[in-house]
């Protein structure tokens, strides 16, 4: 920095009680090349990885542009609300960063709007529309059928820096026989044990398409099938380990596909899940918030939803888990309750 600051701490303190105090220190900072250059550096990162996380989820091209160029400043906004409120508990966090960034949403949801009613061959606004609302699971069908021929590709950059290790950590503690739910794919089957029989499921035929040659390619006598997560067919207590990877946060009902999973574990079985969830630290949660008000829409993909509570009020013993990235990558070992 160019000058000293023999009083920042008073002066932090002064202007933590006033509403407005960590925006006004913001402003006098951005100020300065040093942190200017942080700040600039900040924004390109987030920006990059909004785009890529909404690009791999959002066709229209307009809404992707404004949400991954409006997310810099959410999250930003968030970390003013965030301090200004004393860095309070997560839900106090949450209702400030959402009064934080509601007005930006707003506008740019407004200039998107306006932008779209200048185009000939789209609706402009306020003409009636006679559309039906999609049935949530029919929408995931449309949505992973259209992303299946670029998934794996899509998808290889998460796993770099975000889901690392994740399937690794999943198959390694399956057993017996296993059930798969929402397999795509296919990703985890060269991971799992040698050991073990594995079943998989996927509402989307042209994703299980690609999960068939992949086990053709590994020399893989699996039984895979097409089917519904919340409605699983399959009998009572059939499997020793259930595996959920990345797919909860887009399954419309994920208390009804966890009850039967439950359901078809027999007891003391395995329930091992990976998720992307609401992040721990209310910058990244509020860029995610963000990252919903487009994915939900255009994909039905939740970004800050949980699965442990309702893994909990399953009824699972909860036997380990790991939250990391932030706290934004879930991993839980859950196991039912044997019976007496």
């Amino acid at each position: 920095m160019s000058s000293p600051r023999p009083a920042s701490t008073a002066g932090s303190a002064a202007a933590a009680a006033e509403p407005a105090g960590f925006r006004l220190l913001f402003q006098h900072a951005a100020r300065e090349p040093e942190f200017r250059a942080l700040s600039d550096r900040f924004r390109t990162e987030i920006h990059d990885i909004a785009r890529v996380q909404i690009k791999a989820v959002v066709a229209d091209s307009a809404w992707a542009r404004w949400a991954s160029h409006l997310a810099p400043t959410v999250a930003i906004e968030a970390v003013i609300a965030w301090l200004d409120a004393g860095q309070p508990g997560p839900a106090q966090a949450a209702d400030r960063i959402r009064a934080a960034i509601g007005g930006f949403i707003a506008a740019a949801a407004q200039s998107t709007m306006d932008r779209i009613a200048l185009v000939p061959d789209r609706p402009r606004i306020g003409r009636p529309s006679v559309k039906s609302k999609e049935d949530p699971t029919a929408k995931a069908l449309r949505v992973w059928d259209k992303s299946a021929p670029g998934y794996d590709k899509q998808i290889v950059l998460f796993e770099k820096i975000w889901f690392g290790g994740g399937r690794e950590w999943l198959t390694a503690r399956a057993h017996g026989r296993v059930l798969e739910v929402a397999i795509g794919t296919g990703r985890n089957l060269p991971l799992y044990p040698a050991d073990v029989t594995i079943t998989g499921i996927e509402l989307s035929p042209a994703m299980l398409a690609i999960a068939r040659q992949r086990a053709a390619d590994l020399g893989l006598d699996l039984d895979l099938r097409t089917g519904d997560a919340q409605a699983l067919p399959f009998e009572d207590e059939a499997f020793d380990t259930v595996v959920c990877a990345l797919s909860l946060c887009t399954i419309p009902d994920p208390a009804a596909a966890i009850r039967e999973m439950r359901r078809v574990l027999v007891p003391g079985g395995r329930l091992l899940l990976l998720d992307h969830i609401g992040s721990s630290w209310p910058p990244i949660r509020a860029a995610q918030w963000l990252l919903e008000r487009v994915t939900i829409r255009a994909a039905g993909e939740h970004f800050t939803r949980r699965q442990l509570p309702l893994v909990r009020a399953a009824g699972f013993d909860i036997v380990e888990v790991q939250r990391l990235k932030a706290g934004s990558i879930e991993r839980i070992f859950a196991r039912k309750q044997a019976t007496l």
